[in-house]
């Protein structure tokens, strides 16, 4: 009789312990993704922003969320008419969603420019694909340059080629690493694989 009281009670603590481990193995599955906030300019296409969610998702491992459409303001306006300097955009986008302490995305189809530096020659108000801190919270890129052929291919590169900038990471010169220059280009860019090379995933921060 004993040593039946004994076999019970082993067999209560085990389950006890096995319970104990399940509800730390949950917890541990369900830890918080860090979030990338998304907000589009007032004509960017809807069904674009939830693709492009999509495509920082599935490469970043981490959640996305949409704000509320926006517009920029004159002060972010360049010298040439119809073109909105993208340095501007993002000290606008840091005065405007920096208390969200995170990445935001800004996703417009008007044209941004900055000053480029080529070949050694400054192009002041050089039309852009897009432009991210580095490192840093903001970023913004532009479709206005690629037309409709392979939209989104070549919207999804240049977006997580900008985040990556806010991740830390500066231009690579390993070619097909999704870090790499387009040197005012960008051709074929909808070609190139969304992979960064070795040293770039190493240099990787949050």
């Amino acid at each position: 009789m004993k040593n039946l009281q004994k076999i019970v009670l082993l067999l209560a603590l085990a389950f006890c312990a096995t319970a104990g481990d399940s509800q730390t193995s949950k917890a541990r599955k369900t830890d918080v993704k860090e979030i990338i906030y998304v907000v589009p300019t007032l004509q960017f296409p809807p069904d674009l922003v939830v693709k492009m969610q999509r495509e920082i998702e599935g490469f970043y491992r981490v959640k996305t969320k949409t704000l509320p459409p926006t517009s920029f303001p004159k002060k972010c306006m360049s010298p040439i008419q119809g073109r909105y300097n993208a340095n501007k955009i993002l000290g606008f986008i840091q005065q405007k969603y920096g208390a969200k302490k995170a990445k935001v995305l800004i996703l417009t189809n008007l044209d941004i420019c900055t000053d480029r530096k080529l070949n050694g020659k400054i192009y002041p108000n050089y039309r852009i694909f897009g432009l991210g801190r580095q490192p840093g919270n903001a970023c913004v890129v532009s479709s206005s340059r690629f037309g409709n052929n392979k939209l989104q291919k070549k919207l999804a590169y240049v977006v997580l080629h900008e985040l990556g900038h806010n991740y830390g990471l500066e231009h690579c010169v390993t070619p097909h690493c999704m870090m790499k220059d387009a040197q005012g280009k960008g051709a074929n860019i909808e070609n190139e694989p969304k992979a960064f090379c070795s040293k770039c995933k190493k240099g990787l921060k949050s």
